[in-house]
């Protein structure tokens, strides 16, 4: 018995939007489909992004023989993490990219405002 295989290029799930607060963390995922099963690399800005500090990039995770998924976490969120970040997703017979846009909201305490409100009413 013989088997034909077949190469397939990667593809990966559609851009993405993804908000989080200031001193949260947050994680971006990436899933691929592909023969074999694709590779990722994470980039902002045109720079790789490898595990230190506040990014982990995850180890990949083989959900069948033609699909994984990967993800990209970063702790304690500041303002200048906000923007694009491009998953490349990646075999022998080609690339896809993903892009996930990070948005980032400041951190306001309840204390903060209630100080804001009270001296407003005086």
């Amino acid at each position: 018995m013989s088997f034909l295989v077949f190469a397939v290029k990667p593809s990966v799930d559609s851009d993405e939007k993804v908000a989080t607060t200031v001193n949260q963390s947050t994680t971006m995922t990436c899933r691929g489909r592909g023969y074999p099963p694709p590779t990722f690399e994470w980039f902002r800005d045109n720079t790789i992004i490898v595990t230190e500090s506040r990014f982990t990039v995850d180890p990949t995770v083989q959900l069948s023989a033609t699909e994984a998924v990967n993800s990209l976490s970063i702790r304690d969120v500041v303002s200048g993490d906000l923007g694009d970040y491009v998953c490349i997703a990646q075999n022998s017979n080609g690339q896809a990219y993903k892009t996930v846009r990070l948005t980032v909201k400041s951190a306001v305490s309840y204390t903060h405002l209630r100080a804001h409100e009270t001296s407003l009413h005086l």
